[in-house]
């Protein structure tokens, strides 16, 4: 996977239609799924462009998945339609600033702010097609585990939910968006999938 910068991110979101913020230290926040759709692994890209303090325009991302886990295509599924996949797209003012599992992350910011698929069928394997759902709860911006380095299993981090797979990563993912909370006055933000 090539590795995003500043000014083909905003050429990309340009060409799309999708609201790029170009205002100093306000946060574009997106994922990259990886075209090889291998289940269970964080072979995705979590990233944020910005213009920083000193106007330097930054592009960071890290490893990550944008999709379910294997257990939650195949064990548990995540609703009784089945789990919630997210499709690419912009998701408008999807997230604030909370909790998931006691941690500090990007939280679903209400109902109907996301679209994506349902997978109901249990053979572990992505199914992105059919109908479009936006009923989703708890599709949240966090990591895996603080206390561990965790390996490459996505496994029941994620039932639908955008990851990052180290604990570093998306503490620097995050604290970036709650600069934009403070400085911006507001408290959701908007986060943008993109297929590769």
């Amino acid at each position: 996977m090539i590795k995003p910068n500043y000014d083909a991110m905003k050429l990309i979101y340009g060409n799309l239609g999708y609201s790029f913020d170009e205002r100093k230290e306000a946060v574009n926040l997106f994922g990259v799924r990886s075209k090889d759709l291998l289940v269970d692994q964080f072979n995705d890209l979590l990233g944020v462009c910005y213009i920083d303090y000193f106007d330097n325009p930054q592009c960071l991302v890290f490893p990550g998945t944008t999709k379910p886990g294997l257990h939650y295509l195949k064990t548990e599924l995540g609703n009784e339609a089945g789990t919630f996949i997210l499709a690419p797209g912009y998701h408008k003012d999807c997230w604030t600033s909370g909790l998931h599992n006691g941690h500090p992350s990007y939280t679903q910011s209400g109902p109907n702010v996301f679209k994506g698929y349902r997978d109901s069928n249990s053979d572990g394997k992505l199914d992105m097609s059919g109908k479009i759902y936006s009923d989703s709860t708890g599709v949240d911006g966090h990591t895996t585990r603080y206390d561990i380095l965790v390996n490459n299993v996505v496994d029941r981090f994620s039932a639908g939910c955008q990851v990052c797979w180290f604990d570093k990563h998306h503490a620097l993912w995050y604290n970036l968006g709650l600069r934009t909370f403070e400085l911006y006055k507001i408290n959701k933000i908007s986060y943008t999938l993109f297929q590769e």
